[in-house]
């Protein structure tokens, strides 16, 4: 009976033993590997802001300065350019006053030059300044006139004169800078004849 019962235990533990070997042999079953996620829609990011352009400065080429100016005779000396500044020699072959165009205002006075590259205009200043003058000037006299050359917009050319010398006087008209010696607002009223008035009868 006791060769009986330990049969059995043995048995039993042989086969709980066999079944644990073989569990270690086979190994457990390998886990199956995880699906890849589903493809979505492609999201793409939106582009960055881009800073603004700079735009490079203007650069500005300054205006040339005008010639200088004085407060003395201002509105006189426009016609007149110290860079321009030459000395003529000639013949004075007319003198004339009156405004320098018709319709135009002020008594001046300019004369013809004839110089050994032709005939010019020189302008002097008004007649009320230029008949105060030691100087006089006639037809045929021989004069050196410093004077400022002065180009207009259809390409004529006059001179302004600074001062003129004949035989040995000098008629002073302007400074270096082309300022008129004479009083502000001298010779540019125009000269109009006046009317007698009408006397009421007593």
């Amino acid at each position: 009976m006791k060769r009986t019962i330990l049969w059995f235990s043995f048995m039993g533990c042989l086969v709980i033993w066999s079944a644990a070997a073989f569990g270690q042999a086979t190994g457990q079953p390998a886990v199956p590997p995880a699906a890849p996620p589903a493809a979505g829609p492609t999201v793409v990011p939106p582009p960055a802001e881009q800073p603004p352009a700079v735009q490079p400065a203007i650069q500005t080429t300054p205006l040339p300065s005008p010639p200088p100016r004085s407060s003395k005779g201002a509105g006189h000396h426009r016609f007149f350019d110290p860079n321009t500044v030459e000395t003529l020699t000639g013949e004075v072959v007319s003198v004339q006053r009156g405004p320098v165009r018709q319709g135009g205002k002020g008594n001046l006075v300019r004369f013809t030059l004839k110089t050994d590259k032709g005939p010019v205009q020189v302008f002097l200043g008004p007649a009320k300044y230029v008949d105060a003058q030691t100087v006089k000037l006639t037809q045929k006299d021989q004069v050196e006139v410093k004077a400022s050359r002065i180009t207009g917009p259809q390409g004529k050319t006059t001179f302004t004169a600074a001062e003129v010398t004949k035989g040995g006087q000098v008629m002073k008209l302007r400074d270096d800078q082309g300022t008129p010696l004479w009083p502000k607002g001298q010779g540019r009223k125009r000269h109009r004849a006046v009317a007698p008035r009408a006397v009421a009868p007593q």
